[in-house]
């Protein structure tokens, strides 16, 4: 596990280099690396892995991360593996089983029901969004018709500014 997971991340880390892979995800196969070897161990054959490894690997996973997450873990945890056989580090591909597979679009649509949308803005996002422009009243006692065939106090090649559309 432990060499199959350092070739995997060196070239992962020559694709950061290259500006092919974000800094993010490369966290993130280091995430996954580091999670298949705290699982596995370090020191095992990636052939002697059968699918109630990965079993018990998804389980745990589970209990932690919510389906998103562990959609996303579980496409990486393959792509090591496919990895692995791609560069011949092993004779044949990894059996993975039936229950090493990704939650399936109903949880995830469940989950999203759910939880609703997760969306955080950047900072100083929202000042720019919820502000008034200068100059504007903000008590939306003038009216919009008016605003739109007069021109506003604005040359016509000026655009609207996201904050102007909210009152």
């Amino acid at each position: 596990m432990r060499d199959l997971c350092n070739a995997f991340l060196t070239t992962k880390r020559n694709s950061l280099l290259t500006d092919e892979l974000s800094e993010r995800s490369f966290r993130d196969y280091h995430k996954t690396t580091d999670l298949s070897i705290a699982h596995f161990g370090r020191d095992r054959r990636v052939d002697d892995l059968r699918p109630d490894d990965f079993e018990s690997l998804r389980r745990s996973i589970s209990k932690r991360l919510g389906p998103v997450a562990l959609r996303n873990t579980i496409a990486r945890v393959r792509m090591v593996f496919k990895y692995a056989f791609d560069q011949r580090l092993v004779d044949q591909p990894v059996h993975y089983g039936q229950s090493f597979s990704r939650p399936s679009k109903r949880v995830l649509r469940r989950a999203r029901q759910q939880n609703g949308l997760r969306w955080t803005p950047k900072p100083g996002h929202l000042d720019k969004v919820v502000s008034p422009p200068l100059g504007r009243h903000q008590s939306g006692d003038f009216d919009d018709e008016q605003e739109s065939s007069s021109g506003g106090d604005r040359p016509e090649s000026e655009g609207a500014t996201a904050g102007e559309h909210l009152r």
